[in-house]
């Protein structure tokens, strides 16, 4: 039955490859790509306005973790053909966000599109896809960092659904590899949210320098929760200071072997999980 799924997909994948009009892919929480009829987090829908000239729509569930009956609207860009291998995409300010925009080249290669993304005059992304837009993902895709160019990741992608990755940080120095952020089934701490936040109020304590500088706010922490529950890879994602930062990772080290590992196809895996905690005076 899979295997008739798998091979349907990809025949409608090819008969869109050729006349990228109107179009609308489905995508699960870990972003695989589904068959209609399949229970989906998100989807993206083309609309071909006129000529090159195309809107893309995305779509999604109000929980990404369970799937609801209410589909809510995202993101809208605008998409348009500068040249035969060049598309400029364009998101329109919003209340949030200013105007963005960035480039994809493309060149066709075999029943799909070698693909290079570029933001700033930089290269951000490359690999195969079998759509130019919405991307449907295959193979080996690299990823860079934009100021100094250096690889970022590199991903391997079947049916648009990351199975492996390797990671390297800002200095070129290679980090832990197969890290996901979404999975089919998420990390959780032993007992569920509510424990999570007892534990965060019952050992997390406010730092004295914070306190008399009168600091207070949102520290933004990242760590991986690793197969067997324990975590690694601690960093600040945003941090408030005054020794709050140091405080938030001392807490999250107690939380070692504290957590129920995240799930693909029932095996345990590396899941990068993020964490806000927050500093309060009262």
């Amino acid at each position: 039955m899979k295997k008739i799924s798998i091979t349907i997909i990809l025949l409608m994948l090819t008969s869109i490859v050729f006349s990228q009009r109107d179009t609308i892919i489905y995508y699960s929480c870990v972003e695989k790509v589904l068959n209609p009829t399949e229970k989906a987090t998100r989807y993206e829908k083309v609309t071909n306005v006129m000529g090159d000239y195309f809107l893309l729509f995305e779509y999604h569930k109000s929980n990404y973790t369970e799937i609801d009956t209410i589909w809510h609207e995202g993101s809208t860009c605008h998409i348009n053909k500068t040249n035969d291998s060049t598309y400029i995409f364009t998101y329109p300010e919003t209340s949030n966000n200013k105007e963005h925009s960035f480039i994809r080249v493309f060149n066709k290669s075999g029943n799909g599109y070698i693909i290079k993304t570029y933001n700033n005059n930089k290269l951000e992304s490359t690999g195969f896809s079998y759509l130019i837009f919405p991307l449907v993902k295959d193979g080996k895709w690299t990823y860079y960092y934009p100021k100094s160019g250096k690889i970022n990741k590199e991903e391997i992608y079947i049916d648009n659904q990351p199975i492996s990755n390797r990671n390297w940080n800002t200095k070129g120095e290679e980090e832990t590899s197969d890290v996901f952020n979404f999975v089919e089934v998420m990390p959780e701490f032993n007992g569920g949210v509510k424990e999570l936040s007892h534990f965060i109020g019952d050992n997390i304590k406010y730092p004295i320098l914070a306190r008399e500088e009168g600091i207070s706010g949102t520290v933004y922490i990242t760590f991986i929760v690793m197969e067997d529950g324990s975590v690694s890879g601690i960093r600040i994602l945003r941090g408030i200071g005054g020794g709050c930062d140091e405080e938030s990772i001392r807490v999250v080290r107690l939380m070692n072997k504290k957590w129920k590992a995240g799930k693909t196809y029932g095996k345990p895996v590396r899941v990068q999980f993020n964490l806000p905690l927050k500093f309060n005076l009262t």
